[in-house]
């Protein structure tokens, strides 16, 4: 297939120009706390990997994410053909051509200048993750983004999970003051979305405890159609919906997204 044959085939394809946050990131305030919530599969950690990209790459700023091994391996596998801006499709299928392979190479190179750091963890109880981020980023982390994908406990009942989790949140609360850092933290939304006829998130679909003004400064609700539509057509699946509520002023605005779909695309090519 020549170039000019692959890009006809194309054309019927989404623009998969990851979308620029900067319209988000300048909602972040240093020293607060945001929880990035959704139904598993929705894109949270997708969404989550754009915003260190807006951050860390297109603004220069420090970007520290902290997780399992296991989904930081995922970040490295997506951060580079993400910020290529590149046509997943052809990234999995060995489709590049020479212009193309140059650009992700470029895009890699960018991103191992950019200022963003992955850190893993090997324990299993989420009530050391404060402290062991106050003890990684130490001085380092004023002004800079921290992400934390996911805040969850594993093997346990959702209900437990969620009340055995509060804590937790209001002491990385403390440390996003104490630090000067902006902290996202990537969480699940209950069932309870699952079983209504209308499947956007809401407020109350997160545990009371989660959403303590005096802990949690901003609650951002990720949403996608596509995923409860059968046979939603390729462009659907990129488009997404956030609602961004402030906590303390009981505000709340929707903003339309693109979420790049390289997610969407390993899972149909797989």
């Amino acid at each position: 297939m020549t170039d000019s044959d692959s890009q006809s085939s194309n054309s019927s394809q989404p623009e998969f120009t990851t979308s620029r946050l900067s319209a988000l990131t300048d909602k972040l305030r240093s020293g607060e706390l945001t929880l990035l919530a959704g139904r598993p599969g929705v894109g949270v950690t997708l969404l989550a990997m754009q915003i260190a990209l807006e951050y860390g790459l297109h603004q220069g700023k420090s970007v520290h994410v902290f997780s399992n091994q296991g989904v930081l391996d995922r970040w490295v596998d997506r951060l580079a053909p993400m910020a290529s801006s590149l046509d997943p499709f052809r990234i999995l299928r060995g489709q590049l051509n020479d212009h193309e392979k140059a650009s992700l190479a470029k895009a890699a190179q960018a991103l191992n200048q950019a200022p963003i750091r992955l850190h893993g963890n090997s324990f299993t109880s989420p009530e050391c993750l404060p402290a062991y981020i106050l003890e990684t980023l130490q001085e380092s982390a004023a002004g800079s983004l921290v992400l934390i994908d996911y805040l969850q406990w594993h093997g346990r009942e959702h209900h437990q999970n969620f009340a055995r989790l509060v804590p937790v949140l209001r002491e990385i609360s403390k440390m996003a003051q104490s630090l000067g850092a902006t902290v996202i933290v990537l969480s699940n939304l209950r069932r309870a979305v699952e079983m209504r006829g209308d499947k956007r998130p809401l407020l109350n679909d997160l545990p009371a405890g989660y959403r303590q003004a005096d802990m949690v400064d901003n609650v951002w609700l990720l949403y996608r159609h596509y995923l409860y539509t059968s046979n939603a057509p390729l462009v659907a699946r990129s488009e997404a919906q956030l609602i961004c509520h402030n906590l303390a002023s009981r505000d709340y605005v929707e903003l339309d997204i693109i979420l790049s779909c390289l997610a969407d695309v390993a899972q149909t090519s797989s």
